[in-house]
């Protein structure tokens, strides 16, 4: 990857704190052990079994006698690192208890095999962290995965991990509700990390669901009252709880689908068939009062019997002939259980949930750095290593926040039409005075207006309304030269009614009345029927359109300010630009024909039967010299694949349309903004990615003359968890912020690698957070100060906003189409969407040719394709 050629000296220098903390780290040698269960049955259980296994293990003769006490760390599943050569393979007996589903208390007993895997020499760390160009190539992951395993080892016992270096402390501060029995609760990110001079450790606040400790039954009444379309099979799925009769642990596996008064079995104690409901009235006295719910279901997985040994099939229901297999089913009443505490909640939250967390979680940013300083460190184990494992491996941790150097850039000029340039203030401005650079025409459009049941604004009070949108869009520039047709539209109410065929045929009519535009006036906050809009006027009818919410209208949301915000997104949906950088602060993108592209890939996070759910990647690029249209690709691909698998022919696609634009000339420079990408995956790109899109060019080739545009390749990461805190308030906005424009290049940012922090915008909830720029490949030849100030400039091009955004636009712009791409398989990404329980559920190919039978070719029509259809 490319050298970093030197730093950036643009712009006035400041001194900020960073959330990194510096560590000093014995020379070693340290020995890292690979650990492995007998049974290898055992190894294959969760992390709570596994992590009681070791505890067990820690208090044996065997443990002490192999010189483990003390000496080790690991991480309670396979890996195990010594500060001390121990020998190269030791065998550790463990005996635990466990119960049958009786009841019945037996002993198991397993095997935890330590063997020898490498020497770990610490004594490199200093050459490498100084920037000695002789270990640039030196592979120290091996030791930054031994001191993450080492400084998390206080952690990992007493918190609750979740995800990679994220420990959740119930005593870092009290829990905050959510709703819908969830509640948000506080933690910490932690991870070694190589910084220039030295190692350090970043430490932050972090955030997240967790269920509610309470009553199952109670749970499930508050979540369902929540989110009436919420699934309580996948709110209960895999929760731990404890029941009130026996006290025993079981984890949650769905609903049974019968209730209390329903499900019998044959039961040895009362020697009949009984229900649920007699069985706990006359074994246990207790009287159900809800015996009309559904049962919950807490049978193991299949093929695990009821002493832990895998038995293959299950013989059916009941015992198994040599009385060692699997039981029926094991199922009991929701209100005699009890979610224990310290769960943390997977699955997606609802709106409003959402809401409460941004909440709790957006905090300033002098909350966020006494935490991060005053409880992380102690909850983390830094403050006192020597109390710890850190100190039998000789770790020191600073006790106060990195400083390093930042510069604060100045904000670019803009230019409107007639070059008017606005006074932009803290990274904003507005349309005072001001016009559009390039004000579209409007020849024919459509007002729909949405009305469901009692809910929606009807036509003849949305033609008020939207003759103040008219008039603002002439006022920024724009050419309307037409009043909209106003239409209600009225959805059917009767059950099983399709109402996006109700929504095509709209728009179908629309179009054909000549609409170049439809302004769909929804109820509220649809998120269905806003997807049922796009899907049907992007792939279906092709015709743009923009929507708007009647509950937002009459909040007084219909002013100037409000319409103005619209008419920014019409004026760019047909072909307009709103603003562009002026000549000075655009110079380096004005020199020679250039393209800017974003790429992005992004995930489905549902569950279930969703788990096969395709990701959808885009590719969007610049057709000219404003930087202002970027028409955008998407393409479906196989589920959670990182790397874009079609993006040969989606940059294909955007040259193709570049040539159209510019009388068949090709850009002599790309360069590509990349998101989505960590750092594990930057591998991916250069090996993957790289190659085909320099296979593309070869479409463009000529006889002894090979296209070759100069291409620079920079990841924008934003998943970091990297935070700064200015150290004066004279570098400081009012809420204790970085200003915009604020750079970061040395003291937290890679050894050798071209690497930079940049908050272009202005943090308005909560610490606002840098985006990572990481230089992937580079054939311009950009040094600091030109990629810095372009990443600056051009995060004050997003043309939705008078604003600068946290984001360079072509990678924001790729995120946006990506999350346009999902309103066309809903069914598939939206837990509860589809209906029924078909067949292309119960497989990879079925979801994936379910997902391309809705896509139908994704955004093929003429009258959106080569738009900014996704704005």
């Amino acid at each position: 990857m490319p050298l970093r050629p030197d730093y950036g000296t643009a712009g006035a220098p400041i001194q900020l704190r960073a959330n990194f903390f510096g560590m000093n780290v014995p020379e070693g040698p340290w020995y890292e052990y690979d650990v492995e269960f007998s049974p290898a049955s055992a190894g294959k259980r969760n992390r709570d079994f596994k992590k009681r296994i070791f505890e067990l293990a820690e208090r044996t003769d065997a443990w002490t006698q192999a010189g483990m006490a003390g000496k080790v760390a690991h991480d309670w599943s396979e890996k195990l690192v010594a500060v001390v050569q121990l020998l190269d393979a030791i065998d550790i007996p463990v005996s635990y208890p466990e119960r049958d589903h009786d009841g019945n208390e037996y002993t198991c007993s397993l095997v935890l095999s330590v063997k020898f895997a490498r020497e770990i020499g610490l004594g490199v760390i200093e050459k490498y962290v100084s920037g000695d160009p002789d270990y640039r190539n030196h592979d120290i992951a091996p030791i930054i995965s031994a001191l993450n395993l080492v400084s998390s080892a206080h952690a990992r016992a007493n918190g609750v991990l979740v995800g990679q270096n994220k420990y959740f402390f119930r005593d870092a501060e009290p829990p905050t509700a959510l709703g819908g029995a969830l509640e948000a609760c506080r933690g910490f990110f932690s991870s070694v990390r190589p910084i220039h001079g030295e190692m350090a450790i970043n430490v932050h606040v972090k955030t997240k669901a967790f269920y509610q400790p309470m009553r199952l039954d109670r749970a499930m009444d508050e979540y369902a009252r929540h989110d009436r379309g919420a699934k309580l099979a996948d709110f209960i799925h895999n929760v731990k709880i404890v029941t009130a009769h026996t006290k025993k642990v079981y984890t949650v596996t769905g609903l049974a689908g019968k209730n209390a008064k329903q499900h019998s079995f044959p039961c040895r104690e009362l020697g009949r068939m009984v229900t649920v409901e007699q069985y706990f009235k006359e074994r246990w006295k207790i009287t159900l009062q809800r015996p009309e719910l559904f049962l919950i279901d807490v049978t193991p997985p299949r093929g695990e019997n009821k002493k832990g040994k895998s038995k293959g099939k299950s013989k059916g229901k009941g015992k198994d002939k040599d009385d060692d297999g699997p039981l029926g089913p094991i199922y009991f009443p929701a209100e005699i259980c009890e979610i224990l505490a310290d769960q943390p909640f997977h699955n997606d939250l609802s709106t409003t949930q959402t809401r409460a967390m941004i909440n709790t979680a957006c905090r300033p940013p002098a909350h966020n750095a006494s935490d991060e300083l005053h409880k992380g460190l102690p909850l983390l184990g830094f403050n006192n290593p020597r109390a710890t494992v850190l100190g039998a491996f000789g770790i020191d941790v600073d006790d106060k926040m990195a400083v390093v150097p930042g510069r604060i850039l100045p904000p670019p000029g803009l230019a409107y039409s007639g070059r008017k340039a606005p006074e932009i203030s803290a990274g904003a401005w507005n349309l005072r005075n001001v016009k559009f650079a390039v004000g579209a025409t409007l020849a024919r459009w459509a007002v729909l207006c949405i009305v469901d049941g009692t809910r929606g604004m009807g036509k003849d009070e949305a033609r008020g309304k939207v003759a103040e949108l008219k008039r603002m869009c002439g006022v920024s520039g724009m050419q309307v030269t037409s009043d909209p047709e106003v239409k209600d539209l009225v959805l059917p109410r009767q059950k099983g009614a399709d109402v996006a065929n109700v929504v095509r045929d709209a728009l179908v009519d629309a179009q054909r009345g000549g609409a170049q535009l439809v302004l769909v006036v929804l109820p509220g906050e649809e998120v269905a029927l806003y997807d049922a809009i796009k899907f049907a006027g992007d792939v279906e009818v092709g015709v743009s359109t923009v929507c708007v919410q009647a509950t937002q209208l009459r909040k007084d949301k219909g002013s100037a300010m409000y319409w103005a915000n619209v008419a920014l997104k019409i004026n760019m949906k047909m072909g307009g630009v709103n603003h562009k950088l002026d000549e000075r602060s655009g110079r380096w993108l004005f020199e020679r024909p250039t393209m800017l592209m974003g790429m992005d890939v992004t995930h489905s996070t549902g569950t279930g039967s969703f788990k096969w759910a395709p990701s959808i990647a885009s590719v969007v690029a610049s057709i000219d010299n404003n930087f202002a249209q970027y028409p955008g690709s998407l393409a479906l691909q196989k589920a959670r694949q990182e790397m874009i698998a079609d993006v040969g022919d989606m940059v294909i696609q955007r040259i193709d349309l570049y040539k159209k634009h510019n009388k068949n000339s090709l850009p002599e420079r790309i360069v590509i903004f990349r998101d989505g990408v960590s750092e594990g995956q930057y591998k991916v790109v250069r090996e993957d990615e790289l190659p085909e899109i320099k296979k593309a060019f070869r479409k463009y080739d000529k006889p002894n003359k090979p296209y070759e545009p100069k291409l620079s390749i920079i990841i924008c990461g934003k998943r970091h968890n990297a935070r700064t805190y200015p150290t004066e308030q004279r570098w400081a906005e009012p809420d204790g912020n970085p200003k915009p424009g604020t750079v970061v290049d040395r003291g937290i940012t890679a050894v050798y690698d071209f690497d930079f922090y940049l908050q272009a915008h202005k943090g308005l909830k909560g610490t606002a957070r840098p985006t990572h720029y990481f230089m992937l490949h580079d054939e311009n030849g950009f040094t600091a100060d030109p990629i810095q100030g372009l990443a600056h400039a051009l995060s004050y091009t997003f043309m939705r906003a008078t604003k600068a955004v946290s984001l360079v636009p072509p990678a924001y712009y790729a995120d946006i189409a990506c999350e346009r791409g999902r309103c066309y398989i809903r069914k598939i990404l939206v837990p509860g969407a589809g209906q029924g329980q078909e067949g292309w559920r119960s497989s990879e190919d079925g979801v994936m040719q379910e997902a391309r039978r809705m896509w139908r070719g994704g955004v093929a029509k003429d009258g959106v394709r080569d738009t900014m259809f996704y704005l």
